[in-house]
């Protein structure tokens, strides 16, 4: 048979051997190998040569006619385990703590979120007033405001380190992993939105902020 790249291209000094056999051959510049003088029977080649993958074929010998094996090795393709690349920046508090003693809305700092132990971004929200959490897709709670009189529930403008982003749904766990959020403002009722967190929305605001934890080692450089 002979050994190929997925090119077609041959590949020389490719290792081609016989499973179990102790049987061993090495492909020429053509890719060519062969093997002579073995009993009938179903044997498994493999090949393997630097850079590629190792790849197995079956094959199947008679008496009475030769057998062709060609195999065709796939380029050796290396994985490393994912990065996370975060940087070291504690969340800009001041203006959070000088909200939350004026009085309105409800806060949550980054010990109260600790404590909560938060899988989902639900579980940092449920219990604050005037929040309801409604099931959402794959085991996720959606996060919504409680409606006063016609009003029914609805998702509230959502802030991301003080900007706006569009989230419709109340499915903040699209965007935002719960382990990464270090303070919560809610202002479930309108009249009480900074001017800088107003939309028309109608709905309140929720203003969540992420960030390297206080007690997170520095990252090495």
């Amino acid at each position: 048979g002979i050994a190929r790249n997925q090119s077609g291209q041959p590949v020389n000094g490719a290792r081609i051997t016989l499973w179990g056999t102790g049987v061993e051959a090495s492909a020429n510049a053509a890719g060519q190998y062969q093997f002579a003088n073995l009993p009938e029977g179903t044997y498994t080649v493999e090949a393997r040569a630097v850079g590629f993958q190792p790849h197995r074929a079956p094959a199947d010998l008679q008496a009475t006619r030769e057998a062709v094996v060609d195999l065709t090795l796939s380029a050796l393709v290396t994985n490393i385990d994912t990065l996370r690349v975060r940087a070291n920046r504690a969340v800009p508090l001041d203006e959070f703590e000088r909200r939350r003693k004026l009085g309105f809305g409800h806060f949550l700092t980054e010990e109260e979120i600790r404590k909560k132990g938060p899988t989902y971004m639900g579980d940092i929200f449920r219990g604050l007033p005037g929040v309801v959490t409604m099931p959402g897709q794959f085991g996720r709670d959606r996060v919504l405001v409680r409606g006063t009189g016609m009003t029914g529930d609805c998702a509230p403008a959502i802030f991301l380190n003080g900007l706006y982003v569009n989230i419709e749904d109340g499915d903040l766990d699209n965007i935002i992993n719960p382990k990464d959020v270090r303070a919560i403002e809610l202002y479930a009722r309108t009249a009480s939105i900074p001017l800088q967190f107003q939309t028309r929305n109608g709905c309140g605001s929720a203003v969540i902020w992420t960030g390297a934890r206080m007690d997170d080692p520095p990252v090495k450089k």
